[in-house]
């Protein structure tokens, strides 16, 4: 498991201890150590490791839970809870938070790993793209493919415009709502007034200026340059 991350939250140092002593043994990378919701949250932000190991219950009445719905706020790790004791009611909420795995303390190496495996594939899933999306015009509607998409614009308030290979699309929306309804792994918004598909992207042409691979050069507003540069760099 080299080259996946981990920060442990976890308020009870010998489990803290375990936690950390599983994770090496497994060679994850340990990133850091927490034993409570918001000295975790600065942690796992500044260092945005891959997976976060938090236990149900931390120090200061603060949940994992919580936690994680705080995170995911920001970007998207795999998440596997712990907790001392696996209820109905825990199973319920961890579903409801969409945590992709849960584990019984003390942790036992096995069982760590094998949550890790179901984890990842269990994002893998959640994470599937659609392979089209339909699209509105004058003559009826088309099924149109998400790898046809090369970038989107707003056109006004309240039309956005879907640009693809041979075609484009002026649909009645806001470029948020077209935005959230196609596949976050392969679009990102880099401007308020654009989103673009990560494998149309040339290079960059300045810290400002995104130019893709059919020559279209798209503005990179200030707000979101260091997701973009993160994306692009992984």
């Amino acid at each position: 498991m080299k080259e996946l991350s981990v920060i442990i939250v976890e308020d009870d140092l010998i489990h803290q201890t375990n936690a950390k002593s599983l994770c090496k043994k497994l060679d994850l990378e340990v990133l850091g150590l927490a034993d409570n919701h918001y000295d975790a949250l600065a942690l796992i932000l500044r260092y945005k490791p891959k997976l976060i190991l938090v236990d149900i219950m931390l120090k200061e009445g603060t949940n994992g839970l919580d936690l994680i719905a705080d995170v995911r706020a920001h970007y998207q790790p795999l998440a596997i809870v712990t907790t001392s004791q696996i209820s109905s009611e825990f199973v319920s909420k961890a579903a409801q938070a969409g945590i992709q795995a849960y584990l019984a303390k003390p942790l036992r190496l096995e069982d760590l790993q094998t949550s890790i495996l179901l984890a990842i594939e269990n994002t893998k899933l959640l994470n599937k793209s659609p392979d089209f999306i339909l699209l509105k015009h004058a003559r009826g509607t088309d099924r149109v493919a998400l790898d046809s998409i090369v970038y989107l614009s707003t056109a006004g308030n309240r039309y956005c415009v879907y640009f693809c290979n041979e075609k484009e699309y002026r649909m009645r929306t806001g470029l948020q709502e077209a935005f959230e309804a196609l596949p976050k792994l392969d679009f990102i918004r880099v401007h308020k007034s654009y989103v673009v598909r990560l494998d149309t992207i040339q290079t960059l042409l300045a810290s400002d200026i995104l130019l893709l691979k059919n020559g279209t050069q798209i503005p990179i507003g200030e707000a979101y340059k260091k997701e973009l540069l993160e994306r692009l760099s992984t």
